[in-house]
């Protein structure tokens, strides 16, 4: 590892390989590994020997049931995942797993247009996600309607 100018903290440098490909990555000592599958790592500063749960940043979101489909937008920020569509508001908390993560969300209407994909409202959604490089793929049902499998599809769009 090549020496650092002194007064700088020294680093670690991770040689990752993904799909044949290989690339490095300089991780500080408050640095933390946010995320590692498919020979892939995504790091993040500041919360030293944190799970990772998403990368801080903005989401597009993609999501269907039975019941219809539609797409928003929502920002992780931390443990906390707010955003919204052209009817709805969702906020909730994220918490990391094993596998993945896990994502309680609660839904409130802002304004009228489209129904809910749960055909009621407001619900508490519980997700399972796994990771999918920078993106996740989530299941999971709401309380008020335990029968209706969710499906999300969150695509990592800029910090």
């Amino acid at each position: 590892m090549p020496a650092e100018p002194s007064g700088h903290n020294r680093g670690l440098s991770v040689v990752l390989g993904s799909r044949g490909a290989a690339s490095a990555l300089a991780l500080k000592p408050d640095d933390h590994v946010l995320a590692e599958g498919d020979g892939e790592m995504i790091k993040s500063g500041r919360r030293s020997g944190a799970k990772r749960i998403l990368a801080e940043g903005i989401y597009k979101v993609q999501f269907e049931t039975l019941m219809g489909a539609g797409s928003g937008i929502v920002v992780v920020s931390g443990d906390r995942i707010r955003g919204g569509d052209d009817a709805f508001a969702y906020f909730g908390k994220l918490k990391p797993t094993e596998n993945g993560f896990t994502a309680d969300i609660e839904t409130k209407r802002h304004s009228p247009g489209r129904p809910s994909v749960f055909n009621m409202e407001p619900v508490n959604i519980q997700l399972t996600g796994m990771f999918d490089g920078p993106n996740a793929i989530c299941t999971g049902t709401a309380k008020q309607v335990p029968g209706l499998i969710f499906k999300v599809v969150l695509t990592f769009v800029s910090e």
